[in-house]
């Protein structure tokens, strides 16, 4: 039977998910959308460089984690069976070519999920937690240390780098926050997206088993939310030529993982999804369930990152690289969200999407010196 750590991985529950007190969350959100999104992830980005730039203070660093997940009623000394787990969770990693995934494990697994990453799954969603530097700097360790086994993870098993595909999410909510997500689709394109900055987020490439998840949070007044993600790579013809004006800089697609294979469950077919970013294309009912009210979202993601220590030592070019990346980023998912919406008869949106291809790849010729006589037609 499922037990509610692996439901909480892979199905968001709005308003009905019980929050740990010891840390008073309780203006949790399900996503951010618009400024926020941008907002949150500079006050993040503080701590994140931080961190890359002290490594040295490791120690100091995960003794103020072990501090905050103690003050949340985790302690491992009284329970036996926690112990092996939590000698894994604590020991130093760094970012070498280790071929060590125990952290990663420790998230697939229900009881650490729920004792130890859902508390910093609750930061990154608390409004007020970026008013806490050490709850920020705490999260932003924790994902930093999973970062460094996703980006190893990668490199040494080239099979698993560059995930692409459909995979999916559920979300249980109530009828009012349903409408919400609805009128979404009602924004402008460039704000028509959610995220919740450097959260990690579960999802499986089957789709039945996320139906299940999500149909046991089924009763009255309850609206089932599954969403159906397409995982994009980079463009790349417009990767290379990122690399070539910052080679120093490390570019990966941590952003989407299929741990399915060192997973405590492999059945579930997990991909994890880190900070992920997700341009809404299409809601709409979905009847291919016996869920009695469930929506479908269409999303679409790019699964790429510059998120490695080295990027905080890039220096003043830092801004002009991010700069680059975040319009190939760009011009990759508006080209899909294109197609998508001419293969679905979005006449609207499909001409929206062409305008702000076009904006994207103005502002790439830009960056990139080329001007006019870079061929569009190309790039798209």
């Amino acid at each position: 039977m499922t037990n509610n750590g692996e439901i909480n991985r892979f199905v968001d529950i709005n308003g009905i998910e019980e929050i740990s007190k010891s840390l008073n969350f309780n203006k949790l959100k399900g996503f951010y959308n618009g400024t926020l999104v941008s907002d949150r992830m500079n006050i993040i980005r503080e701590s994140i460089n931080y961190i890359r730039r002290n490594w040295s203070k490791y120690d100091e660093f995960m003794e103020e984690m072990k501090t905050i997940l103690l003050s949340t009623g985790f302690d491992p000394s009284r329970d036996s069976s926690c112990l092996e787990s939590a000698d894994s969770l604590f020991k130093k990693r760094d970012w070498k070519h280790v071929d060590d995934y125990s952290l990663i494990v420790l998230y697939t697994d229900p009881l650490f999920y729920a004792k130890v990453f859902k508390i910093a799954s609750n930061i990154f969603r608390d409004d007020e937690s970026v008013d806490s530097k050490k709850l920020i700097q705490s999260a932003v360790f924790l994902v930093e240390l999973l970062n460094i086994e996703l980006f190893n993870y990668c490199n040494n098993n080239p099979t698993k780098s560059n995930f692409s595909g459909i995979v999916y999410r559920g979300m249980s909510v109530n009828s009012s926050d349903a409408d919400g997500l609805k009128n979404l689709f009602d924004l402008p394109l460039k704000e028509r997206y959610i995220a919740i900055p450097l959260a990690l987020t579960s999802a499986s490439k089957n789709e039945k088993m996320s139906l299940d998840f999500i149909q046991k949070f089924t009763k009255p007044g309850v609206v089932g939310v599954l969403y159906r993600i397409k995982v994009l790579n980079l463009n790349k013809k417009l990767l290379k030529v990122y690399r070539k004006m910052f080679p120093t800089s490390v570019v990966s697609t941590i952003c989407s993982v299929d741990v399915s294979e060192i997973s405590a469950l492999p059945k579930e077919e997990e991909v994890l999804l880190r900070g992920a970013f997700l341009q809404l294309l299409n809601i709409s009912p979905y009847d291919r369930s016996s869920i009695s009210e469930l929506l479908l979202i269409d999303a679409v993601m790019v699964n790429s990152s510059r998120d490695h220590i080295l990027t905080a030592h890039l220096g003043d070019q830092d801004a002009p690289a991010r700069a680059l990346f975040g319009t190939i980023v760009g011009i990759t998912r508006a080209s899909y969200c294109r197609d998508y919406c001419i293969e679905h008869n979005l006449r609207d949106d499909a001409e929206s999407y062409t305008e702000l291809l076009n904006d994207l790849t103005e502002k790439y010729e830009s960056l990139t010196n080329k001007g006019r006589k870079c061929c569009r037609c190309n790039i798209v």
